[in-house]
């Protein structure tokens, strides 16, 4: 009996997970891709780890290759829209890590216009 096995992507990590338990779970899971939830404003309050967890992250990712996303949030979506990559400059080189991209405009209203920067 063959069985389909579909992508399955886990969201929400932050600072109170330890990024190599991630590493443990995807040895085990190897279908299951992370959402790590990016916002400049709210890094490391819940569901929003802080830069050095990144960077922790990409450490792991670089030598066990993880699956992961990035789920921009926030002032960095208004300024993508905007044609501004300023998450790819702020975010610098471990953007890389993130097989894909998801904009998370959390139900708000997006006008898109220089001056609600």
């Amino acid at each position: 009996m063959n069985v389909k096995v579909f992508p399955v992507t886990v969201t929400g990590a932050d600072d109170s997970v330890e990024p190599r338990d991630l590493a443990l779970i995807a040895k085990e899971y190897p279908f299951v891709e992370f959402g790590i939830l990016l916002s400049k404003k709210q890094q490391g309050n819940k569901r929003f780890p802080c830069r050095d967890w990144w960077e922790e992250l990409y450490f792991l990712w670089q030598n066990k290759k993880l699956a992961l996303s990035g789920h921009i949030c926030g002032e960095w979506v208004r300024r993508l829209c905007l044609g501004m990559p300023s998450f790819f400059e702020d975010f610098g080189y471990a953007y890389k890590m993130f097989s894909r991209f998801q904009l998370n405009f959390h139900a708000e209203d997006y006008i898109v216009d220089k001056k609600n920067l």
